[in-house]
């Protein structure tokens, strides 16, 4: 960068070079690790390889201790998820991102992803910190038609148990009311308990 000044009876020039662009800096040295992803469908508890209905809500956490990019400046350094490995199902999601309160280290993505058929699908998540150094994260599930109930992944814990345990179980009707009804059976094939849950 060079320098002119003048104040009508003296002029003065100089120059500086110690500075960069696009986004570089001292501190990329100490940092060579991405933002780190976790990613879910619907709610935080679903598991990679589960079951949705057809317009799953896509949910990331993000962190980084340089802090997460959300500029548009740097070409190509989004938070991004791709679809199916086809690049005509690519969406940036900058615009979805909320740092957590007082933080720029972490956040988190809420996004509506589009209709989608029913099969199996793999979502591609990309985000970038300040720095320039990517993360990933993909996620694996299956959508079912909302027409039909599913239900899988049935199971509970602890198991055995004495006097309590906890059921779980996929489905893909999310958001919706469902009443359930667990039976519990001795390894004899008898009824002790049937328990009913809206």
């Amino acid at each position: 960068m060079s320098f002119y000044a003048e104040n009508g009876s003296n002029e003065a020039g100089g120059f500086f070079t110690n500075f960069f662009t696009g986004g570089n800096s001292l501190l990329q040295d100490n940092d060579k690790e991405g933002p780190a992803l976790k990613a879910w469908l619907n709610d935080e508890k679903f598991v990679n390889g589960g079951i949705t209905g057809n317009r799953p809500v896509l949910i990331l956490h993000l962190s980084d201790s340089s802090g997460i990019n959300t500029s548009t400046t740097g070409i190509g350094h989004d938070i991004t998820v791709t679809m199916d490995n086809d690049n005509t199902r690519f969406y940036v999601l900058n615009d979805f991102y909320e740092a957590d309160q007082d933080s720029y280290q972490k956040g988190k993505v809420r996004f509506q992803l589009p209709e989608m058929t029913a099969g199996e699908h793999r979502l591609h998540i990309k985000a970038w910190d300040v720095l320039n150094n990517s993360g990933e994260a993909f996620l694996d599930f299956s959508v079912v038609n909302e027409g039909e109930l599913a239900i899988s992944r049935v199971l509970n814990y602890p198991n055995p148990f004495t006097t309590k345990t906890q059921f779980w179980f996929e489905h893909n009707r999310q958001g919706q009311e469902l009443q359930v009804r667990i039976r519990i059976f001795t390894l004899s094939g008898r009824i002790i308990k049937t328990l009913k849950k809206q």
